[in-house]
């Protein structure tokens, strides 16, 4: 990614995170409804700490994007987790799809064209290190 874009994404983050649980609300909401087959794969999981636990998740990407070769393993090691709760290596678009959703709704008049591709390239590396862990898992 270029400094530009960690630049926007770090900006952005520090405006979501003091809201985190709500932002992390938005968007399982906003990924629950997309398909409801998602939706039933969250059937009778704790959603306050699905929330937490997202929002820990893209602090740390956040945090490590000058360094994203620091997130490989654990991106992976996500990824490997997944492929055990039935997920589908399509719903990682949902997610990122999700995700973009609400920072646009949740930033508004802050939400530029500019976050969106710097949102894209970060969730870009997320997903690739995510499915190259759910892929490997699913075919051991």
């Amino acid at each position: 990614m270029k400094e530009q874009e960690i630049r926007l994404v770090e900006e952005s983050w520090a405006h979501v995170l003091p809201v985190s649980d709500a932002a992390m609300g938005l968007f399982y909401d906003r990924l629950l409804t997309m398909d409801p087959r998602v939706a039933a794969l969250f059937s009778g999981k704790d959603m306050a700490a699905q929330r937490l636990h997202l929002a820990s998740a893209l602090d740390l990407v956040v945090a490590q994007l000058r360094v994203p070769e620091v997130l490989v393993q654990t991106l992976r090691d996500l990824g490997a987790r997944h492929a055990g709760y039935g997920v589908l290596e399509a719903d990682f678009d949902k997610v990122g799809e999700a995700l973009l959703a609400t920072l646009e709704a949740g930033l508004g008049v802050r939400w530029t064209a500019a976050h969106v591709d710097a949102w894209s390239a970060a969730w870009q590396i997320v997903v690739a290190h995510v499915v190259d862990g759910y892929q490997r898992q699913r075919a051991a």
